[in-house]
């Protein structure tokens, strides 16, 4: 039998469109789905959701690329690929993200920066909150003294 390959690698877990899976998936090397999966998945290498490919669950892998569909929380500690086919109805958390043109994510994007989690919100109203709470302080005495 010939094994499917993505890139130059042979990839020896293949979930094909007539799968489906419920409950928690498990890999200690890289898989491609193309069917369903209602639970979890958790991939020691690389986690490719093809077109056709469905989670409805929580992820975590070295890497994900996704085409198909996710409604869950995928985690990485490599890069996670939003390909233009893909829909994601959950939170990302990578150090590295590459988003295609006509990909779809719904849900907050948290990406590492000296290994802590952070959003754009957290990072720009951490300092920033202090210093407003000041300004308005001020500007209340300046009203009272006129």
């Amino acid at each position: 039998m010939k094994q499917k390959t993505q890139g130059n690698q042979a990839l020896n877990n293949v979930l094909s469109e007539a799968v489906r899976v419920n409950g928690t998936y498990t890999s200690a090397s890289d898989v491609r789905i193309s069917g369903t999966i209602d639970g979890d998945v958790h991939v020691d290498g690389t986690l490719y959701v093809g077109k056709k490919g469905v989670i409805n669950g929580n992820i975590i892998a070295n890497e994900i690329y996704v085409s198909g569909h996710v409604t869950g929380v995928l985690r990485s500690n490599g890069k996670i690929t939003v390909q233009e086919t893909a829909v994601i109805d959950g939170d990302i958390y990578t150090p590295a993200l590459v988003i295609e043109e006509h990909a779809v994510i719904e849900g907050l994007i948290h990406t590492s920066q000296n290994g802590k989690s952070t959003t754009s919100n957290e990072a720009d109203n951490t300092d920033e909150a202090p210093k407003m709470e000041k300004d308005k302080q001020k500007e209340k005495e300046t009203d009272m003294a006129y």
